[in-house]
């Protein structure tokens, strides 16, 4: 068959007609009036305008082996004889080829027997023709047969095959309907066709392949990557259909969905610290009772239990100092009321935290298609997984041990036209891409190349696998090598504790130096003493010292200070039983004070959360210094994280970062990474604000999304 679509008319009329998509054009009808000579059948049949012509030339030829008959078979040429009983007026109404060209746009576009929607009908009878039949039609004759596709076809199938949705959990979405077909089946037939060519200047452009997503947490299950549909598939036990590339044309599969990205990993729920507290009563009479194990003593109070006689004496019966008792001389008593000590002890408990949710895997990327009406000649990238938030303790709880569980990954993109889909945990779980033409017995000549067909066109409905597509870039390699120790004064509501982070579980080593220089003069005292951890520092004397070391048993949590008899200058308005926060611990004044009688270098410039001045009321140098120190008897030192980034080759960090749900200024990480296929460990070191507790971020960022770190500074 000649490759052109040029319609030949040899002279003879051509007749026209619309139905469906199509407007068919058909080489005759002939002689509907008026002589036949042999001359004219000559010219329209055998197509020369000389030369001799038998009658054995004229007979129908019903062979589909033939690929350019004189006479052809077809519905309107069946009273043209096949044997030596020819005669002239079997060829009235006679035809000799058939041009169908398309006029409109469609979905899912079939070349079989017109139905009378989709298809073509090469009768001119429509569906109530003989055409329009699946057992009688001229797709299963030799008459030659020119389809020329000008325009857009499309198959909205998008969701269709097996399991072709998004939420599909192990669907392929093998099996989309084509964007056009030629199969005798799909319509009723079981024919072969015969002599027909293909021509396409147009676009088919198969269905796009979902990418998978479901949201779900806690479940390792990702939605796989559904395949892209066929262009064009060619199905049917006739002769070899040709089709003809024409400059110009797009036969593109569709492309794969790319796979859900994968779940974030499992965190530790960990405690929440809460504080437990109970009462114990001391004997009548008796000192300070004991709190239970585990427990520490944050007040005491006092309450009547009995009276005593104290205080005895003999005296005279004359004693002035004792009226009434002019009776006689005796022993006499005072009557005294004799107290209890109550303790309240305080109890740090751990109970489990609440459950870390895993981030969600982010959408696959939906291959190239035709997709909600706009084709798409990339696939789309996958979303970012779901950002995970750690829960917060409930309450005034503190958290401990705990590890917050990993973002979702990114999804994978999208395949381009016939490309496949990225995967995301395995390599079969991208969506195929479609190929460019699938089926048998066709062939493919003319303008082929990477432009007119994507990508496949050798029978297989697949196109690429997605093997072949690979894998996203990995997400950003970060993760926290050391978590930072840090002990300071509790900067809000008045200094009623120490707070104490400790990395994972372990200990926080630290020490407590009290020094005073306190005269006996009339001018009041700045405290009598402190309790920590019932360690009491008591003031003895005018100058004095004393220090104390906690190590290895005080882990992350808020430790509570009792005071004991604090002058009213250091007192808190809102609670006078603690230290004023602005007077006594942030005013950089009362900081130098207490840092020269501590005999320690002095930085005004430095909000030291762990150094407090205390008054007397005879000016405002400080008359007792309090320090949180570490090893050195110097204040205890900024905290300190310890960090590792690694930028691979397939995805170098762009970009690092820090920040805080507290917005604290002082905690600024350098925007610095390792090269490309490197690795770096960092240490960074600040001293955090005074609000608690504080959570603080390290993000890195690079081409395949973004990673986060997070740990708690109370």
């Amino acid at each position: 068959m000649a490759p052109g679509v040029t319609k030949v008319d040899n002279g003879g009329p051509l007749t026209t007609h619309s139905a469906g998509k199509f407007q068919i054009t058909t080489a005759g009808p002939y002689f509907t009036s008026g002589e036949i000579k042999f001359s004219v059948l000559r010219r329209l049949f055998k197509e020369e305008t000389s030369g001799e012509v038998k009658a054995s030339e004229l007979r129908r030829v019903t062979s589909t082996s033939e690929t350019n008959p004189i006479v052809p078979d077809s519905t309107q040429n069946a009273q043209i004889s096949t044997e030596n009983n020819l005669s002239m007026s079997q060829f009235r109404g006679s035809v000799k080829r058939y041009y169908a060209d398309s006029i409109s746009d469609g979905d899912q576009v079939h070349l079989n027997h017109y139905d009378g929607n989709n298809g073509i009908d090469w009768s001119n009878g429509g569906t109530g023709g003989a055409d329009g039949s699946a057992a009688n039609n001229n797709l299963s004759k030799n008459i030659q047969k020119f389809v020329h596709w000008l325009n857009l076809a499309y198959s909205s199938d998008n969701d269709g095959g097996d399991g072709g949705s998004v939420e599909s959990k192990n669907g392929t979405g093998l099996g989309k309907i084509p964007a056009m077909s030629l199969e005798p089946a799909i319509s009723g037939g079981a024919y072969g066709v015969y002599n027909l060519q293909l021509n396409v200047s147009g676009k088919i452009y198969g269905a796009a392949g979902r990418g998978g997503y479901k949201n779900q947490t806690n479940n390792e299950d990702t939605r796989r990557g559904k395949a892209g549909g066929t262009a064009l598939k060619i199905s049917h036990s006739g002769s070899t259909t040709v089709v003809y590339v024409e400059n110009g044309a797009r036969i593109h599969g569709g492309g794969g969905g790319g796979e859900q990205g994968k779940m974030g990993e499992d965190g530790e729920r960990g405690q929440c610290i809460r504080k437990v507290f109970t009462t114990v009563s001391g004997s009548c009479g008796g000192g300070v009772p004991s709190c239970p194990t585990d427990y520490t003593r944050v007040s005491t109070s006092t309450e009547v239990c009995s009276t005593s006689q104290e205080n005895c004496r003999w005296i005279d019966a004359d004693d002035p100092d004792e009226p009434g008792h002019e009776d006689g001389s005796g022993k006499r008593c005072d009557t005294v009321e004799v107290y209890r000590i109550i303790a309240e002890c305080q109890a740090n408990v751990g109970e489990p935290g609440p459950e870390p949710i895993r981030g969600v895997g982010g959408k696959g990327g939906d291959g190239a298609g035709w997709l909600d009406g706009q084709y798409r000649s990339n696939g789309r990238e996958g979303e970012l997984g779901t950002q995970n938030i750690l829960p917060d303790c409930p309450g005034d709880t503190l958290p401990s041990d705990r590890v917050a569980a990993g973002d979702g990954g990114r999804g994978g993109n999208g395949g381009a036209p016939g490309r496949a889909g990225q995967f995301t945990t395995s390599s079969d779980r991208g969506g195929s891409g479609g190929a460019a033409i699938c089926g048998n017995n066709f062939s493919v000549e003319g303008n082929k190349n990477s432009k007119t067909l994507k990508v496949r066109y050798d029978g297989s409905c697949i196109g690429e696998t997605s093997e072949n597509a690979g894998s996203p870039p990995g997400l950003p390699g970060i993760e926290i090598d050391e978590e930072p120790t840090y002990v300071r004064f509790r900067g809000t509501g008045g200094v009623q504790s120490i707070l104490v982070t400790a990395p994972n579980g372990g200990f926080a080593n630290f020490g407590i130096k009290y020094e005073w220089d306190d005269s006996s003069r009339s001018d009041g005292r700045h405290l009598d003493f402190f309790d920590f951890q019932q360690t009491i520092f008591e003031r003895k004397g005018e100058k004095g010292s004393m220090s104390r070391r906690f190590d290895n048993d005080i882990g992350t949590g808020e430790y509570p200070i009792i005071w004991g008899e604090l002058h009213p200058r250091n007192q808190s308005s809102s609670d006078p039983g603690y230290p004023k926060v602005s007077k006594t611990l942030m005013d950089p004044r009362m900081r130098d004070q207490a840092l020269k009688l501590l005999d320690l270098p002095r930085d005004t410039n430095i909000e030291e959360m762990n150094v407090l001045g205390l008054v007397d009321n005879d000016g405002d140098d400080a008359n007792g210094g309090i320090l949180i120190y570490k090893d050195s008897k110097v204040p205890y030192p900024p905290a300190t994280i310890k960090y590792k980034l690694t930028s691979t080759l397939e995805n170098p960090i762009t970009n690092v970062s820090g920040s805080s749900d507290r917005n604290d200024p002082l905690f600024n990480i350098p925007n610095d990474f390792p090269a490309p296929g490197q690795s770096k460990t960092y240490t960074y070191s600040w001293r955090p604000v005074k609000y608690t507790p504080i959570k603080y971020f390290i993000t890195a960022t690079g081409p395949g999304g973004t990673s986060k770190v997070e740990f708690t500074v109370v």
